[in-house]
């Protein structure tokens, strides 16, 4: 049992937008897991900055998401820094977006030492391909 806690464990779940569309012909649940607290997306590189920036404008239209920092270099990638005031289908919502291509959901915990001298919830971690521009 230590073992487990004191190792990362990820959980990656892939939503593209072809995925979504085979799910839904068969008649298979395709509404993405509930997203809470921090949430870092991370902007696959390259990053076309128009789209960066027409991304931003679309998250600041969803209520229950802040952000709260931006990083963004062309080649290296960006960070949106969030924070979901309340559980919603975050994967959902921007598999919905008309800026996003695909979407990539890791969920990242903490070691165990990490949790008891700092205290800090777990974050997820969501990668995002932009959309070509069209």
């Amino acid at each position: 049992m230590e073992e487990i806690m004191n190792k990362t464990v990820q959980q990656t779940i892939l939503w593209p937008t072809a995925q979504r569309a085979v799910a839904n012909q068969r008649g298979q649940p395709s509404s993405p897991p509930l997203n809470e607290g921090k949430v870092n997306l991370e902007i696959v590189p390259p990053v076309d900055l128009i789209q960066f920036m027409k991304l931003r404008t679309e998250l600041k239209h969803i209520p229950q998401l802040r952000i709260l920092h931006i990083t963004s270099s062309q080649k290296k990638g960006g960070t949106i820094s969030t924070l979901l005031t309340e559980p919603i289908p975050l994967i959902g919502i921007l598999n919905k977006l008309s800026t996003v291509h695909e979407v990539v959901a890791k969920l990242q915990w903490p070691t165990a030492t990490t949790l008891e001298s700092h205290r800090i919830e777990p974050v997820s971690k969501i990668s995002i391909r932009l959309a070509p521009r069209g």
